[in-house]
């Protein structure tokens, strides 16, 4: 007896058509070559989408990891999943009791859905209601290969507008909540910790969205992002820290953010040596010390040195522009400005920009 892979309608005819532009988002970049060109990988995948279709439980299992065998980061692979309908069979895998299928299929989703097309025709076929129901599976690979597709898909606008709708933010939000630091980790903690990392880069893409922003914080998600600030992993801090730049745009989350202690955290990776993550540091202060309580904060933790020796990266023009624009919110205390000294620094730079010509007169203004 055949596998069901059909949760009893056609997603392909639940798909809905939109045509409203998404270039917010990302623009899909023209193809020089069709898809449906037979060439020896539209074959591949046109042979294995088939036996998904018709193969029992055991058959479909193998040929989910016969398809995993294959470069599936390659764009013909991607398309032609897309094209021969294998995108339909993988989505309503998702829908059966075996977990086996769940992770074969998952592994395969989290991996295509880097395609943009792809991303648009989860969002066209329900799928974000399969992808947000197994986020309570029991099974942790299951949950870290869910939320890792959820943060590619949530890049499109749709996307993100579907999981507030459909109650993933508390469910991916409840996925943070580990030990990332407990010395001497378990296998299981370990997976946990995965599973969080892959969460908050959910969580990241999600939090484009000011709605989501303010849902993530009433469901609890700063403090647990604070805790993972704690985690020496830079796979982690970077969507933890580049959740936290996003929510330093609404006031309501830059006081939970002053509360929690991130600040301290902030300021102690900006020395580490990862441009990204300096910068995604860097813009969360900026944006942060739109308020005074942050600008004491930065002054108590010695946070201006730091963000002024980022300023001799200048072939990084946003991790200068990160540095520069905290560096010119906190500059507004004169009290930074006093213990910064920070003149040499700016000084020493080669064509300032604007933003910072607009530091140094306001660090060397005289006192009243």
């Amino acid at each position: 007896m055949g596998l069901p892979v059909s949760n009893g309608h056609s997603r392909a005819a639940a798909a809905v058509v939109e045509t409203s532009s998404e270039s917010e988002d990302e623009e899909v970049e023209q193809r020089s070559e069709s898809i449906t060109d037979l060439s020896l990988e539209y074959l591949q995948i046109k042979k294995l989408v088939k036996y998904l279709k018709a193969g029992d439980q055991t058959a479909t299992v193998l040929t989910l990891c016969a398809m995993l065998n294959l470069n599936l980061m390659k764009e013909t692979y991607q398309l032609a999943i897309w094209d021969l309908k294998g995108l339909e069979v993988l989505l309503n895998l998702l829908d059966t009791k075996e977990e086996r299928c769940h992770i074969g299929s998952l592994k395969i989703l989290r991996q295509i859905s880097h395609n943009v097309l792809i991303r648009r025709a989860i969002v066209d076929m329900d799928g974000l209601r399969s992808l947000v129901r197994i986020l309570d599976s029991l099974v942790m690979d299951t949950k870290a290969f869910a939320a890792e597709t959820i943060a590619n898909v949530a890049k499109v606008q749709r996307a993100r507008r579907n999981i507030l709708q459909l109650g993933g933010v508390p469910k991916l939000v409840k996925l943070l909540d580990c030990e990332p630091n407990s010395v001497n980790l378990s296998a299981d903690q370990e997976k946990s910790v995965e599973v969080a990392r892959c969460a908050a880069l959910a969580l990241w893409s999600c939090s484009k969205s000011t709605k989501i922003k303010v849902a993530i914080s009433k469901a609890g998600g700063i403090p647990l992002l604070a805790r993972l600030l704690k985690s020496s992993n830079e796979n982690m801090l970077i969507p933890v820290v580049g959740n936290l730049q996003e929510f330093a745009s609404v006031k309501g989350c830059r006081i939970a953010i002053q509360t929690e202690g991130i600040m301290e955290d902030l300021v102690k990776n900006l020395s580490r040596n990862n441009d990204e993550l300096q910068m995604y540091c860097a813009n969360a202060i900026f944006k942060c010390a739109e308020d005074e309580k942050t600008q004491e904060l930065v002054l108590k933790h010695s946070g201006l040195q730091p963000l002024v020796s980022l300023l001799s990266k200048s072939d990084n023009k946003e991790l200068l522009a990160a540095a520069t624009g905290a560096i010119w919110k906190c500059s507004i205390s004169r009290k930074n400005v006093d213990k910064g000294r920070c003149p040499a620094g700016l000084v020493n730079m080669q064509n300032p920009t604007p933003v910072l010509a607009l530091c140094w007169s306001t660090l060397c203004a005289p006192e009243d």
